[in-house]
């Protein structure tokens, strides 16, 4: 390891452009966040029919975005989409998100918020529940091949 002494012309200046960057860089930042908390919006002064057309457009592209990324996802080879439509006033899924997590040892583990209240279970029972009302909610839902198709029928509309 090198000795640094005082007067090692390394060490002695090293100190310097730690400490104007800290000077510099301090008050910049607290101008920025002025500025920017300060500074209008792009809708402030619109009237409110201005500001509903600029807030439906912006939920618009968020939507595309969303499912732009779906149809990414759904195009890897080992992801299978599917969607359950709208129309379907009742399903299996209306309760909740049914989890089951299968292991290389063959155990597994799965929670649902109607089961345990939430709280995950590992009684075969139990998952065998969880691995049923899955089935049923595959069984109600677009095909892997009808999916993609409806989002890119959304991704069109939007």
């Amino acid at each position: 390891m090198p000795d640094l002494a005082l007067d090692d012309a390394r060490a002695t200046g090293a100190w310097v452009a730690p400490l104007l960057s800290t000077l510099l860089t301090l008050p910049a930042c607290l101008l920025a966040y002025a500025v920017g908390g300060l500074s209008a919006m792009a809708c402030d002064s619109c009237a409110a029919p201005e500001a509903d057309r600029f807030e439906s457009s912006f939920g618009n592209a968020a939507l595309r975005g969303r499912l732009e990324h779906l149809l990414e996802v759904a195009r890897l080879r080992n992801v299978e989409l599917q969607v359950m439509t709208m129309d379907r006033e009742e399903h299996a899924g209306l309760a909740g998100g049914i989890e089951v997590l299968k292991f290389e040892d063959g155990s597994a583990v799965g929670r649902s918020p109607v089961m345990a209240h939430g709280r995950p279970v590992h009684e075969p029972k139990h998952l065998r529940i969880l691995e049923l009302g899955y089935g049923i909610v595959r069984a109600q839902a677009l095909t892997p091949r009808e999916s993609p198709a409806f989002v890119e029928r959304l991704l069109g509309e939007t």
